[in-house]
């Protein structure tokens, strides 16, 4: 059951979509969701650590060099969406 609802947290919640293999390609794009509130997903590669954070509906990534992102905000459910890259 816990993986189910990891699985759903990482691909629905902070949009994690992996596009091609060994991640060299992956989608962002994240279902907004205020009842969520703020979060944080980490996710280990043996290219790096991808990093998802949602604060005060402002979402914000890092991604590690290698791998090439396709970043898709949820303008259709909240148009105050931003992207940062830290």
């Amino acid at each position: 059951m816990y993986g189910d609802f990891t699985a759903w947290c990482f691909e629905y919640l902070a949009g994690l979509k992996i596009l091609a293999p060994g991640l060299k390609k992956i989608e962002l794009s994240p279902v907004y969701l205020p009842e969520a509130g703020n979060f944080e997903f980490s996710y280990n590669t043996a290219l790096g650590t991808i990093q998802i954070k949602k604060q005060d509906n402002v979402f914000s990534y890092h991604i590690p060099k290698d791998i090439n992102p396709i970043l898709i905000p949820n303008e259709i459910l909240n148009p105050k969406n931003v992207w940062k890259n830290k």
